[in-house]
């Protein structure tokens, strides 16, 4: 019997690691991304999925360029930023004209994330603001309601108890016929994710049941696809 428990035990643990720990609580997930940022870090550097230009042109800069438009007054919000990829790919684009706001809940993401703006020209610093925030508490104010031209977020969906309503809240946040840009897990893997309404079918009924359209699913890595969706 101490065998069976400890082989079930084992296998619950995996089961945890398997999925990313997305059924821990936020200061779980905030307390571990404090202490591996770094190496969290090196998958941006690495894989050359995230290295390749084509694939982030076509899944993520120009959808929000379009969206954004050349206007320094449009607003791109990039939601569990953790260390800054897609904020400084779309920084880098001379293109964007516009205003950037980063969210992450782990101090330890934010602090490479800097380090990267400190490398930046002043102008750059300057349209870019970083803020620690737990997605859990997330909330559209009033006055921000209408305001943001094209949100994304990335890789984290399937951590969020709250994924519901948060998408609710950037429903509210968007302006009309912007850009809601976020990612799932591939269907093989969508099923370990309960309750978190992660496979397609789930997720393209809560998008439309929250007000979005023109719904679009790409793949991107072996773990990964992109969703482009607009408010109505």
């Amino acid at each position: 019997m101490k065998i069976i428990i400890v082989l079930l035990s084992l296998l619950f643990i995996c089961f945890l690691l398997y999925s990313e720990l997305s059924y821990i609580s936020s200061k779980g997930i905030k307390f571990l991304y404090n202490i591996f940022s770094r190496i969290y870090e090196l998958k941006w550097k690495l894989d050359k999925t995230y290295l390749n230009k084509e694939i982030n042109n076509r899944l993520f800069i120009k959808p929000i360029l379009d969206s954004s438009g050349q206007e320094s007054t449009s607003k791109f919000i990039d939601l569990a930023c953790g260390t800054g990829r897609l904020s400084l790919l779309l920084l880098e684009c001379t293109d964007f004209k516009g205003q950037i706001e980063a969210y992450d809940i782990s101090s330890g993401m934010l602090d490479i994330f800097k380090k990267h703006i400190d490398k930046l020209d002043i102008k750059e610093k300057n349209r870019i603001k970083i803020f620690q925030a737990d997605l859990i508490k997330w909330k559209c104010s009033e006055e921000n309601k209408n305001s943001c031209s094209a949100i994304a977020i990335t890789e984290a969906g399937e951590f969020l108890s709250n994924f519901p309503e948060l998408i609710e809240e950037i429903y509210k946040i968007l302006k009309p016929n912007a850009l809601f840009l976020l990612t799932k897990p591939v269907e093989r893997i969508a099923w370990t994710f309960f309750g978190r309404k992660q496979s397609k079918n789930q997720i393209i009924k809560l998008l439309e049941e929250k007000g979005f359209i023109n719904i679009q699913i790409y793949s991107w890595t072996s773990h990964y696809d992109v969703i482009h969706c607009y408010k109505k």
